[in-house]
């Protein structure tokens, strides 16, 4: 008998405290709102970071720069000793000279047989052997006028010229040695051509690209930059994908590392409001005085909650680990 009495009390008492009214404090969504700044690692490049060659074998005569000095597109940066090319190139300009007055006798051979050819005072052999030396002689003038374009390209090649404007940012070789093909002579950059490249997981790339405030944080400054374009690559590694971004104003100097910073569009809940309700989180809001469990889908422990789209209402913030779905509750000073 005693048995029973208590169950019937504990039942009584569960029922009591379950009708009896929470109490909480709410605020409107608008007050909690806010969106929050994604970032991830960036570096700023240039489109333009060459390392200049050397095109032919010659001696380094002059250096007429030296590095850190800005230049511009086409100005001479160093001299190659050309004397061997120059003299080529004259040698060459002999033998054409030589073998175009060869041109000009086999030509008049030729006519000279045909004529005596024709009063039967010529053989056919010896008009053969006429156009025979001047297709020979012909062929060797463009074998030699070929040579003299390639000396006098390589004559060209001995002021190894900047490719556009930047700055020389390394020197590799010095005056007296000898450069060959292929043999690095300076590195310029160009600092007019800058992009920010960020490695990013897809989902921050849709993020970004509907994002606000992008800019760039490095040493204590912040640079406007502007999504260019997503590269169509993901790496098999680690799983990211590249993206370029422009700066909208002034930049930094290439080679500076920060942070890629923007924010997010959709508005989202602070992280310490979220709560657990059946393996799920989301966040309590109070309507017609009973507490309401608003579930965010692929919500994480510790992150910000995304707010439903176009969400209106009170958020409870004080009590809100007390409260179960559907409770009655009454909100006292928050």
């Amino acid at each position: 008998m005693r048995k029973n009495m208590f169950l019937i009390l504990l039942c009584f008492v569960h029922l009591v405290l379950n009708a009896a009214p929470i109490n909480i404090s709410t605020k409107p969504v608008q007050e909690l709102a806010f969106y929050p700044t994604t970032d991830a690692p960036a570096e700023v490049i240039s489109l333009n970071d060459s390392v200049v060659r050397a095109q032919i074998t010659a001696q380094l005569n002059q250096f007429n720069t030296k590095v850190g000095d800005k230049v511009k597109k086409g100005q001479v940066i160093c001299q190659l000793d050309c004397n061997e090319h120059t003299l080529a190139a004259e040698r060459t300009q002999a033998q054409i000279k030589g073998i175009a007055q060869q041109i000009v006798l086999y030509e008049w051979k030729v006519k000279r047989t045909q004529s005596l050819a024709q009063q039967n005072h010529a053989s056919k052999e010896g008009l053969l052997q006429a156009q025979t030396d001047l297709i020979v002689a012909t062929a060797k003038h463009q074998e030699l006028e070929t040579a003299l374009k390639l000396a006098q390209q390589h004559i060209r090649y001995c002021a190894i010229r900047a490719p556009f404007d930047g700055t020389i940012t390394q020197q590799y070789i010095h005056t007296g040695e000898l450069a060959t093909p292929n043999t690095p002579v300076f590195a310029i950059v160009d600092h007019r051509s800058l992009e920010l490249q960020a490695f990013l997981q897809p989902d921050e790339i849709e993020s970004l690209s509907i994002g606000k405030n992008l800019q760039f944080e490095a040493k204590n400054h912040l640079y406007p930059v502007k999504l260019a374009r997503a590269i169509d690559r993901l790496d098999p590694h680690k799983r990211t994908q590249e993206v370029r971004l422009v700066f909208t104003h002034h930049a930094p100097i290439v080679g500076a590392a920060g942070r890629l910073q923007w924010q997010q569009p959709k508005a989202h809940l602070p992280a310490h409001l979220t709560v657990q309700h059946e393996q799920q989180l989301g966040f309590y809001q109070v309507i017609d005085h009973t507490a309401e469990f608003v579930s965010i889908k692929n919500a994480q422990e510790g992150q910000p909650l995304l707010l439903p789209s176009q969400f209106t209402g009170d958020i409870i913030v004080d009590g809100r680990y007390a409260v179960t779905p559907h409770a009655h509750i009454y909100e006292g000073e928050g």
